[in-house]
């Protein structure tokens, strides 16, 4: 065998191309590479790498595991269990009255390896475990003028630790519980999800799950995604084909036309509004159209309404999805739906999982 081929055979998959141009250059016409040559196409580039599961100690909360777990294992991810602690009050440093700083941290450390050893025992999904520290205020403000937050929108230290660590780690997804009340952290685990999505750059998958109800995967098979035609609430296109590609779920693109009426405790015109939803649904279908060239089975419907948040719930009822994915941000006008304000009323009105995606700034 010529050494050019030799040194070809031995190669790397990934070097074969390389050296291969290399040896017809060498061997001109003569040379004629066998089949155990050819080269395979490059591996696909992961939906989500790292998937981070937020839990506070108690029951209620880690029942977003297997939701987490079976994303990791469809992704192919690194599944992330994460765990804040809050600093023990001053009352615990008084002996006999409570349980020591140490001996809190052992307890939390401990419950993160148990929780561990509890997943592996189902699932073979690569695990790691994080026990966070709140973030003090002068990190919290640093994060906030590193992400471009403003105002109160990060001014809790366990969702300002979530949001730093999952940036930190680029995580492609985080998903966490909308309530919950945390055996070690003491904290509502409900009350930093809010801030969580809307403080990171990556997608936050908010589940809620029912009291008592026995862990099991949310059920993602059809998603409907608001658009309100800005760029800013097209960013939840991206996020909902990734999950709808991973799943396998149906995408229904929704559009609802807030009309209101120049004629107190009247309806807007019918023609008006009639007018609107038809270029609300042509607005939809050219969405529908990039989407489904993308392998993607997808629907739409355009809706009048005077309330939007009530229009995405109703409309996921009347679609029969089990699922919501949004953007947290949007503009408002006659045609338009406030999706900021919008999207935390969607979250605290639906039982549905909802996908939330804070825009690029």
């Amino acid at each position: 065998m010529p050494a050019a081929t030799r040194k070809l055979a031995s190669a790397p998959v990934r070097k074969r191309e390389e050296l291969a141009t290399a040896s017809l250059t060498l061997h001109g016409a003569r040379c004629t590479l066998r089949q155990s040559f050819d080269f395979p196409n490059p591996e696909p580039t992961p939906v989500y790498k790292l998937i981070l599961a937020c839990v506070d100690g108690s029951a209620f909360a880690e029942q977003v595991v297997p939701t987490a777990v079976s994303l990791a294992e469809r992704a192919g991810a690194t599944l992330e269990l994460v765990l804040v602690r809050e600093p023990m009050p001053a009352w615990a440093a008084v002996p006999d009255l409570g349980p020591t700083e140490v001996q809190a941290r052992q307890a939390e450390e401990r419950y993160l390896a148990d929780l561990a050893d509890r997943i592996r025992g189902t699932s073979k999904v690569p695990l790691e475990t994080s026990l966070l520290e709140p973030l003090t205020t002068s990190q919290m403000s640093a994060f906030a003028v590193r992400q471009g937050l403003t105002g109160d929108l990060l001014n809790r230290p366990v969702a300002a630790a979530i949001a730093l660590h999952a940036s930190a780690r680029q995580a492609g997804l985080v998903v966490l519980g909308t309530h919950g009340r945390g055996a070690f952290s003491r904290f509502w685990l409900g009350s930093v999800a809010d801030e969580v999505a809307r403080s990171v750059s990556m997608p936050v998958l908010l589940l809620r799950p029912e009291p008592g109800a026995a862990p099991a995967p949310a059920t993602l098979r059809h998603l409907l995604v608001p658009l309100d035609r800005s760029p800013l609430a097209e960013a939840a296109l991206a996020a909902a084909a990734a999950l709808a590609k991973l799943t396998g779920a149906k995408l229904t693109l929704f559009h609802a036309v807030e009309m209101v009426s120049p004629f107190p405790d009247q309806p807007a015109p019918g023609g008006v509004a009639e007018y609107w939803r038809a270029s609300g649904a042509a607005y939809l279908a050219e969405q529908a159209e990039r989407l489904r060239a993308e392998g993607l089975t997808v629907e739409y419907t355009a809706a009048v309404s005077a309330g939007p948040a009530e229009a995405i719930t109703g409309a996921a009822a009347q679609v029969g999805a089990d699922a919501i994915a949004m953007a947290t941000h949007g503009a408002r006008g006659v045609r338009r739906l406030l999706l900021g304000s919008v999207a935390d009323r969607v979250v605290r009105s639906t039982q549905l999982p909802v996908l939330l995606v804070r825009p690029p700034r």
